[in-house]
């Protein structure tokens, strides 16, 4: 135990054997790993021995804690009542959830990154944070949240006659032989949006070169940071590109020379026409004129 221990060596004054043990690696646990470990493997065989030895008692005690009965249930409500620290209630998973929402998500939607936050912030906030499968429940839940509320913010921003375009390209009709796809063609349409996913994908490493598309640094600050600028020129390029595109579409001459099969795979997400090198000067006072075109 720490040279400061004492407040904790008083906690553990009324207990004996390998409920004394027991409780104090339950408290280590919960003081190092923000949570108490859910089972008796979980705790590392060197914290054992180290914790033995410093409370002077025998490692094989640790075999004899009750790991399923009321004691130990009975030590997490005392520890947690030593470190002013409750349990997680509904309430507090949905204000963590319209925390992430609002706060985290836009910039990191890594379940790895998100746990760590989490599991932080509950922390700050004196909670006890979610077990594994219930933290992993509410990451996806958020998650999948998230997801559907960026989907439906840009379906709202698609005008209405795009969207119709794009229903009767999904319903997949071809008034020249029936209405459905074949099994070979249902495959090739596949694998054309699977083409321009993986081709997008490649825009990360064209848009983020610096340092092979990796983070320079280790700090979580300016990870965000990378992550968000990332997140920006996204956005705006498939912004501009988009612009672009219902520019050349809004020409009925060149919409007539576009085939069902060049419709069906017209994306924004595409960026050879760019190029990442030189010096550009902005003028943050004018907007580009595309939308000028548009409404012409």
């Amino acid at each position: 135990m720490p040279k400061d221990s004492g407040k904790e060596l008083e906690f553990l004054a009324n207990k004996t054997g390998a409920t004394r043990l027991g409780c104090a690696l339950l408290l280590k646990c919960f003081q190092y790993e923000g949570h108490f470990p859910s089972a008796r493997h979980e705790i590392p065989k060197d914290v054992v021995n180290y914790i033995a030895n410093q409370l002077k008692l025998d490692v094989i005690l640790f075999t004899q804690y009750d790991w399923d009965g009321r004691t130990i249930k009975l030590h997490r409500t005392q520890i947690r009542d030593l470190l002013k620290f409750r349990e997680a209630t509904a309430i507090d998973t949905e204000e963590m959830k319209t925390w992430l929402l609002s706060e985290k998500l836009a910039s990191d939607q890594n379940l790895e990154h998100l746990k760590a936050l989490v599991t932080k912030r509950f922390r700050d906030l004196k909670i006890e944070p979610p077990a594994s499968d219930r933290m992993d429940r509410l990451l996806n839940s958020v998650c999948a949240t998230y997801e559907q509320r960026f989907f439906d913010e840009v379906l709202n921003k698609v005008p209405l006659t795009t969207r119709m375009q794009l229903d009767d390209l999904l319903a997949r009709s071809d008034p020249n032989r029936g209405t459905e796809m074949t099994e070979e063609e249902d495959q090739s349409s596949s694998n054309e949006g699977l083409n321009v996913i993986e081709n997008w994908n490649g825009a990360n490493t064209f848009i983020f070169y610096g340092r092979s598309s990796e983070f320079a640094s280790n700090r979580l600050a300016d990870q965000e940071l990378s992550a968000l600028s990332l997140h920006v020129l996204q956005i705006c390029l498939v912004y501009v590109n988009t612009l672009l595109i219902q520019r050349v579409l809004a020409e009925p001459k060149q919409f007539k020379q576009m085939k069902k099969e060049d419709l069906r795979t017209l994306t924004p997400l595409i960026y050879s026409h760019v190029t990442p090198y030189g010096t550009f000067r902005l003028d943050l006072s004018e907007r580009i004129r595309i939308e000028d075109v548009l409404s012409a």
